[in-house]
This record gives structure tokens, C-alpha cells and sequence, in this order.
């Protein structure tokens, strides 16, 4: 599969997610994180190894990914997402075919779609619980925007999972579909893709669940007339980076 994959966020499922999406044949990444790997990151929370503590996650990303996939094109980016500029993003993007979401941060998740909705298809994945429950959010052109997906009236109403302990099974469990998501938008142009057509582009909202009976659920959100973003209102700028006193 000769395509290129935005992956911002290289977490506990960001790393998982990067790892299903590669040896299921996407050899050429864009990888950003700013973070180095801690010891609360291993036992199997996440793709990295004990050699790997005070790396870079982009490099421990990178090299693990080498070493299961010899072609594997990785470019890394290690600044903060909240700091650059649209128009640093959109260079440094350009030439993806997928974007994917896997930051914690409400801030980082507003910008993204701000920035991405009208231009690539994009996976937002996020937790919540202890990795008990999890969403997986899929948007392009003509599906309602990550924020009407999730019925919000502002980012900082998302409760994401950050810091809190979750076993490695549910997070490898909500990386692989997210993967497989993404796998199917990749594989939009074939007629012939069985993944593809198993996803309803309407029902773009995907929550996941590791306890009772129903394990996964489709919704079909519906777009706000006056989002800035998939509205009748249309997309609206965003170029300035966030000061350190908007973000702390």
C-alpha cells in the first residue's frame, strides 16, 4: 500500500495504532510527538521497550518499526502541535493520505480538525475510564466534524484518558480498530475492498466499550448548521500558534 500516514500522538494508543497500520502494509509515516518515553509507558501499555526510556518517541517509534519492517519511510517531528502554525502543519502534512488524532490534549484535538477536515480524511481515537470505553471518530468532506460527532459545545468538555492506568489488552483492543478504521479510508478508492465497504459513511462515530454485552456500537451523528467547520457557515482560519499562556 503506497501511502502516507499523519500520526499525531505517539502514546499508549497512538504507538499501537502506528504499529497495527504499519504491518498491515503502510510503510511511509509522518510521526509527531514532543514527548520522551518514561518508565510509566512500558509494560506493554505501549510499543516501547526499557531501552528506550529517555529516547524520543519518535525515535523509539521509529526504531521498533525498522526493526519489523525493513521499508518502512518514517519522517519525525518532535515539536508541540499547539506551537506550530497552520501553515508549518499543512507543509510538513503535505503529501498524507490519512491523518490520524491520538493526542490526549482537547486543544491539540480542536486544532486538528480545524486544519484537516476539508483537506484529508482524518481517525480521531480517544479513552476514557481506565481504557474501559473509547470512541473512534472518522471525518471527510460531508460527514459532520469531530466536534459535532461528539455533540460538543466546547473542546474542554472532553474528558480524555490522561495519566490513568488502563490495561494494555483494552488499549491494543481500541489501537486496532481504530487501525482498521483507517485501513478502510485508505482503501476508498478501491471498489473492490471488502474492508472499505464494511464501514457506513454516515455512521462515523464508533464506540467501543470492554464491559457487558454491547462491546461496539455505530451512531450516525448529525452536523450544527453553525459549526465553523463542516457548516452552512464553512471553514474558518486558524493560523496562529497558541502562547504558552493560552496552553498551559
Amino acid at each position: 500500500m503506497v501511502v502516507e500516514v499523519l500520526l499525531c500522538g505517539l502514546g499508549a494508543v497512538g504507538s499501537w495504532l502506528g504499529f497495527f497500520l504499519g504491518i498491515n502494509g503502510v510503510h511511509h509515516f509522518r510521526i509527531l510527538d514532543m514527548d520522551h518515553v518514561t518508565l510509566s509507558n512500558l509494560n506493554g501499555r505501549s510499543i516501547y521497550r526499557t531501552s528506550d526510556i529517555h529516547k524520543p518517541k519518535t525515535q523509539a517509534f521509529g526504531d521498533i518499526t525498522h526493526l519489523l519492517i525493513s521499508a518502512v519511510k518514517i519522517q519525525a517531528n518532535t515539536r508541540n502541535f499547539n506551537l506550530m502554525t497552520q501553515n508549518e502543519i499543512i507543509t510538513w502534512s503535505r503529501g498524507s493520505s490519512l491523518a490520524v488524532c491520538a493526542m490526549d490534549s482537547p486543544l491539540a484535538m480542536e486544532r486538528f480538525n480545524r486544519i484537516f477536515y476539508h483537506r484529508i480524511p482524518c481517525v480521531y481515537v480517544g479513552m476514557q475510564r481506565g481504557g474501559k470505553t473509547g470512541f473512534i471518530i472518522f471525518t471527510h468532506p460531508g460527514t459532520p466534524c469531530v466536534k459535532c460527532s461528539l455533540g460538543l459545545d466546547s473542546f474542554k468538555d472532553l474528558h480524555q484518558l490522561r495519566g490513568e492506568p488502563a490495561l494494555p489488552l483494552d488499549i491494543q483492543k481500541i489501537a486496532r480498530e481504530a487501525a482498521t478504521v483507517g485501513l478502510a479510508l485508505l482503501s476508498s478508492d478501491s471498489q473492490s475492498s471488502d474492508l472499505y465497504h464494511k464501514i457506513d459513511r454516515e455512521a462515523n462515530f464508533i464506540f467501543l466499550s470492554n464491559e457487558g454485552n454491547e462491546e461496539k456500537q455505530f451512531f450516525k451523528p448529525q452536523k450544527n448548521p453553525d459549526c465553523p467547520i463542516c457548516g452552512l457557515s464553512g471553514e474558518y482560519p486558524y493560523s496562529h500558534a497558541i502562547s504558552q499562556e493560552e496552553h498551559p
